[in-house]
């Protein structure tokens, strides 16, 4: 028995971002759920696993043109209503997201300078 490579029972799912390159990656702890943060300032909610694989939503960071994506966070992931995404940027900022599970339902409840001066 090889330990150092074990195999991969199955093949889980082929998540296609479009081209664009993916920054940050958060798994839920609970759920079959992704969320990726991408070079051009998008942040995608990915479903993998058995009942459904592929992206069910995707929404702009509301970053100042240049400004990237540096970190994700996810917040009370295991309350469909409260669940916030933490998304900071390299202007300084954290903005918190909530209404992420469906396409267009995604709002910004509140953003933040963390670093000043920047």
């Amino acid at each position: 028995m090889n330990l150092t490579n074990p195999p991969i029972p199955r093949q889980i799912a082929i998540l296609d971002n479009q081209g664009r390159c993916p920054r940050q990656l958060v798994f839920h702890p609970h759920a079959p759920l992704l969320v990726v943060g991408d070079d051009t300032n998008c942040i995608s909610l990915w479903h993998y696993g058995d009942q459904m694989t592929g992206c069910s939503n995707s929404f702009r960071n509301m970053s100042p043109s240049g400004a990237r994506l540096t970190s994700l966070l996810l917040l009370h992931e295991n309350d469909p209503y409260l669940g916030l995404i933490l998304a900071g940027s390299d202007d300084g900022v954290i903005r918190a997201w909530r209404g992420f599970g469906e396409r267009g339902q995604e709002s910004l409840v509140g953003g933040w300078r963390a670093v000043p001066e920047m």
